[in-house]
């Protein structure tokens, strides 16, 4: 009986197992390009980083206790917060601007293009316009250097020297937004302005909109502090890395096999591009930060599929017009509960929400367990599902939980399907003939369905809504009152733009790229070699000359005595040579 080799029976199981590896090329970036350096002349720039070394932690303890006092100066009599504030303003700046100078100009043009900054960057200028409109007066001078040290945090993937020190700012931050949260909701600023809008009956408050953008900002310091904190622990190998923690890059699934095959092939290319690219000792590339996880495509959440069975053309078939029939069926129940504002039919609204489901089901029962765990585990799914769970409950109690929520429910299901279409691994997709851009009707029809959805909650008339009260009552000696329709509108407001962000990067990403899961990028920091030695005056040459000539003159011996005196200094004049004896 002929026995297989033991390296093709390798390479047969290796053509299953995949690991996520980069997709496309990260930019070179020139960590000696810093904003100092281009504002600044060399001599101003060496006697501000000999400044800035010397008051490191001056300048790190003003920030900090300037951010600390601003929950005082809010919550103190006008009166005495408004001096305070602006002094606390000028505590904060030395810190904000030795932050600013030490930007590197290459990175920052490169994390500018990413998502998760310019997004919260907007939520982080929204948040402290509502502030600043919240008080209206000189207590707006700290608001502006709260949003100045928040952006700042946000760009922090291109300072090289706050990799270690950002812990505690960020920290420090986050409680900042937990408090002033806190101090919002239960209306404890003194001489505030909470503005009240009015659309269509429904009442929406100033104070709500600042609410909610203190949390989106607290939640985006918590993931920073948790990925700086894991980097730190993975740095003992590579002293000189910076990771980064908002900029990353796209994957994709790559077989074992098919990288051992063209390994000899994609590293030549990057090597003479690298050669090419990279001019200058202070330039270096960003990289993908690999993951050593592996995945055995066979494995699914149900058991093993067998590789070599391929679905028949009547099985893809049916789940293709069993999948049309049910967007189909959700989509007419939407507009009749949405637009029509009918929960009848009863039975078209029920077999939306059960086809999802069902649909939802076969597509996670075929999805890979180790995967779906990582997805499920990483901080754009828990941020965009505890958005979508929070909108759609909310949506139930504003329909009275009647028929018409089956069709948020069914949404709900839809959209979580997108968000988990990484864990469907190549091999399912291959088995069940699964394309990626199958996902674009449904981001598209999503983000169109919560467009209308918040058009009609501040335009329409006469709609059968419920603007509950969620919480009513007395906190610290404060009326808080907490309703449903003006939470509601800031959740789907954030929801519209994360379902445009994945309509695009479904829209342009290619059908082996993952759409949820990103890579974590860094890149290393060397310091700028020396410049050259300068050219010696002829001066100095007849001088150096001198010395040499005088070194070759022979040394006359001395007596033991006078050896263990100290060292005889040696001066030499034009022509004659004295030894003097220092006793």
């Amino acid at each position: 009986m002929a026995v297989a080799p033991a390296h093709s029976r390798r390479s047969r199981v290796d053509q299953y197992v995949y690991e996520i590896v980069q997709s496309s090329s990260l930019p070179v970036v020139d960590v000696s390009h810093s904003i100092k350096t281009r504002l600044l002349g060399p001599k101003v720039t060496k006697r501000w980083d000999a400044l800035a070394k010397r008051g490191t932690v001056f300048f790190t303890l003003s920030y900090n206790l300037a951010l600390l006092s601003m929950p005082i100066n809010l919550h103190i009599p006008s009166e005495i917060g408004r001096w305070l504030s602006l002094l606390s303003a000028f505590m904060s700046l030395p810190g904000c601007l030795a932050f600013l100078l030490s930007l590197r100009i290459d990175v920052l043009r490169a994390i500018l293009w990413s998502y998760d900054v310019w997004f919260f960057s907007v939520v982080n200028f929204l948040t402290m316009v509502g502030l600043a409109a919240y008080v209206s007066d000189l207590r707006i001078s700290l608001i502006t250097m709260m949003w100045f040290g928040q952006q700042l945090g946000i760009l922090v993937d291109a300072n090289l020297t706050m990799f270690r020190k950002y812990l505690v700012p960020s920290t420090v931050g986050m409680l900042l937004c937990i408090t002033v949260f806190g101090l919002v909701q239960l209306d404890l600023i003194s001489d505030s302005y909470p503005a009240v809008f009015t659309f269509n009956n429904h009442i929406y408050s100033l104070a709500d909109v600042v609410a909610n953008g203190c949390v989106t900002l607290a939640a985006l310091l918590c993931r920073n502090v948790y990925r700086r904190s894991v980097a730190l622990k993975n740095k003992a190998g590579n002293r000189s890395a910076v990771h980064c923690m908002n900029y990353q890059c796209p994957v994709k699934l790559q077989s074992i096999s098919s990288r051992r095959m063209c390994h000899r092939a994609s590293v030549l290319p990057q090597l003479s591009l690298r050669t090419i690219e990279i001019t200058k000792p202070t330039q270096t590339t960003m990289y993908y930060i690999r993951s050593e996880e592996r995945f055995d495509a066979r494995k699914v959440l149900w058991g093993y599929q067998n590789p070599h069975l391929m679905w028949t053309r009547l099985a893809r078939i049916s789940l293709f017009a069993f999948t049309i029939l049910t967007a189909t069926i959700t989509i007419i129940a939407y507009m009749n509960g949405i637009i029509a504002d009918t929960d009848e039919p009863a039975v078209l609204f029920v077999l939306s929400a059960i086809g999802s489901f069902v649909f939802y089901g076969i597509f996670l029962s075929l999805s890979h367990p180790t995967l779906l765990k990582r997805i499920c585990f990483s901080f754009e799914f828990a941020f965009v599902s505890l958005q979508l769970t929070l909108a759609h409950l909310l949506v139930c109690d504003v329909f009275f939980w009647d028929h018409r929520s089956l069709v948020a429910m069914a949404a709900w299901v839809w959209i979580h399907w997108v968000l988990t279409l990484d864990a469907f691994m190549p091999l399912a997709r291959q088995r069940m003939g699964f394309r990626q851009w199958f996902a674009i009707p449904v981001v598209a029809a999503f983000a169109g369905g919560q467009s209308v959805y918040l058009m009609k909650l501040m335009f329409a008339k006469n709609w059968r809504v419920n603007d509950r009260v969620i919480y009513q009552g007395k906190l610290f000696g404060h009326y808080v009152e907490i309703r449903v329709m003006s939470f509601l509108f800031t959740r789907v407001t954030i929801l519209i733009f994360w379902s445009l962000r994945f309509l695009w990067k479904v829209w342009k990403r290619r059908e082996d790229e993952l759409i949820v899961l990103n890579g974590r990028v860094a890149y290393d920091y060397y310091r700028a070699a020396p410049p050259p030695p300068k050219r010696s005056s002829r001066r100095e040459q007849r001088s150096s000359r001198r010395r040499s000539k005088l070194s070759d003159l022979p040394i006359p011996r001395f007596s033991r005595r006078v050896q263990h005196m100290k060292t005889p200094s040696v001066t030499a004049g034009p022509r004659v040579l004295t030894i003097r004896n220092r006793t």
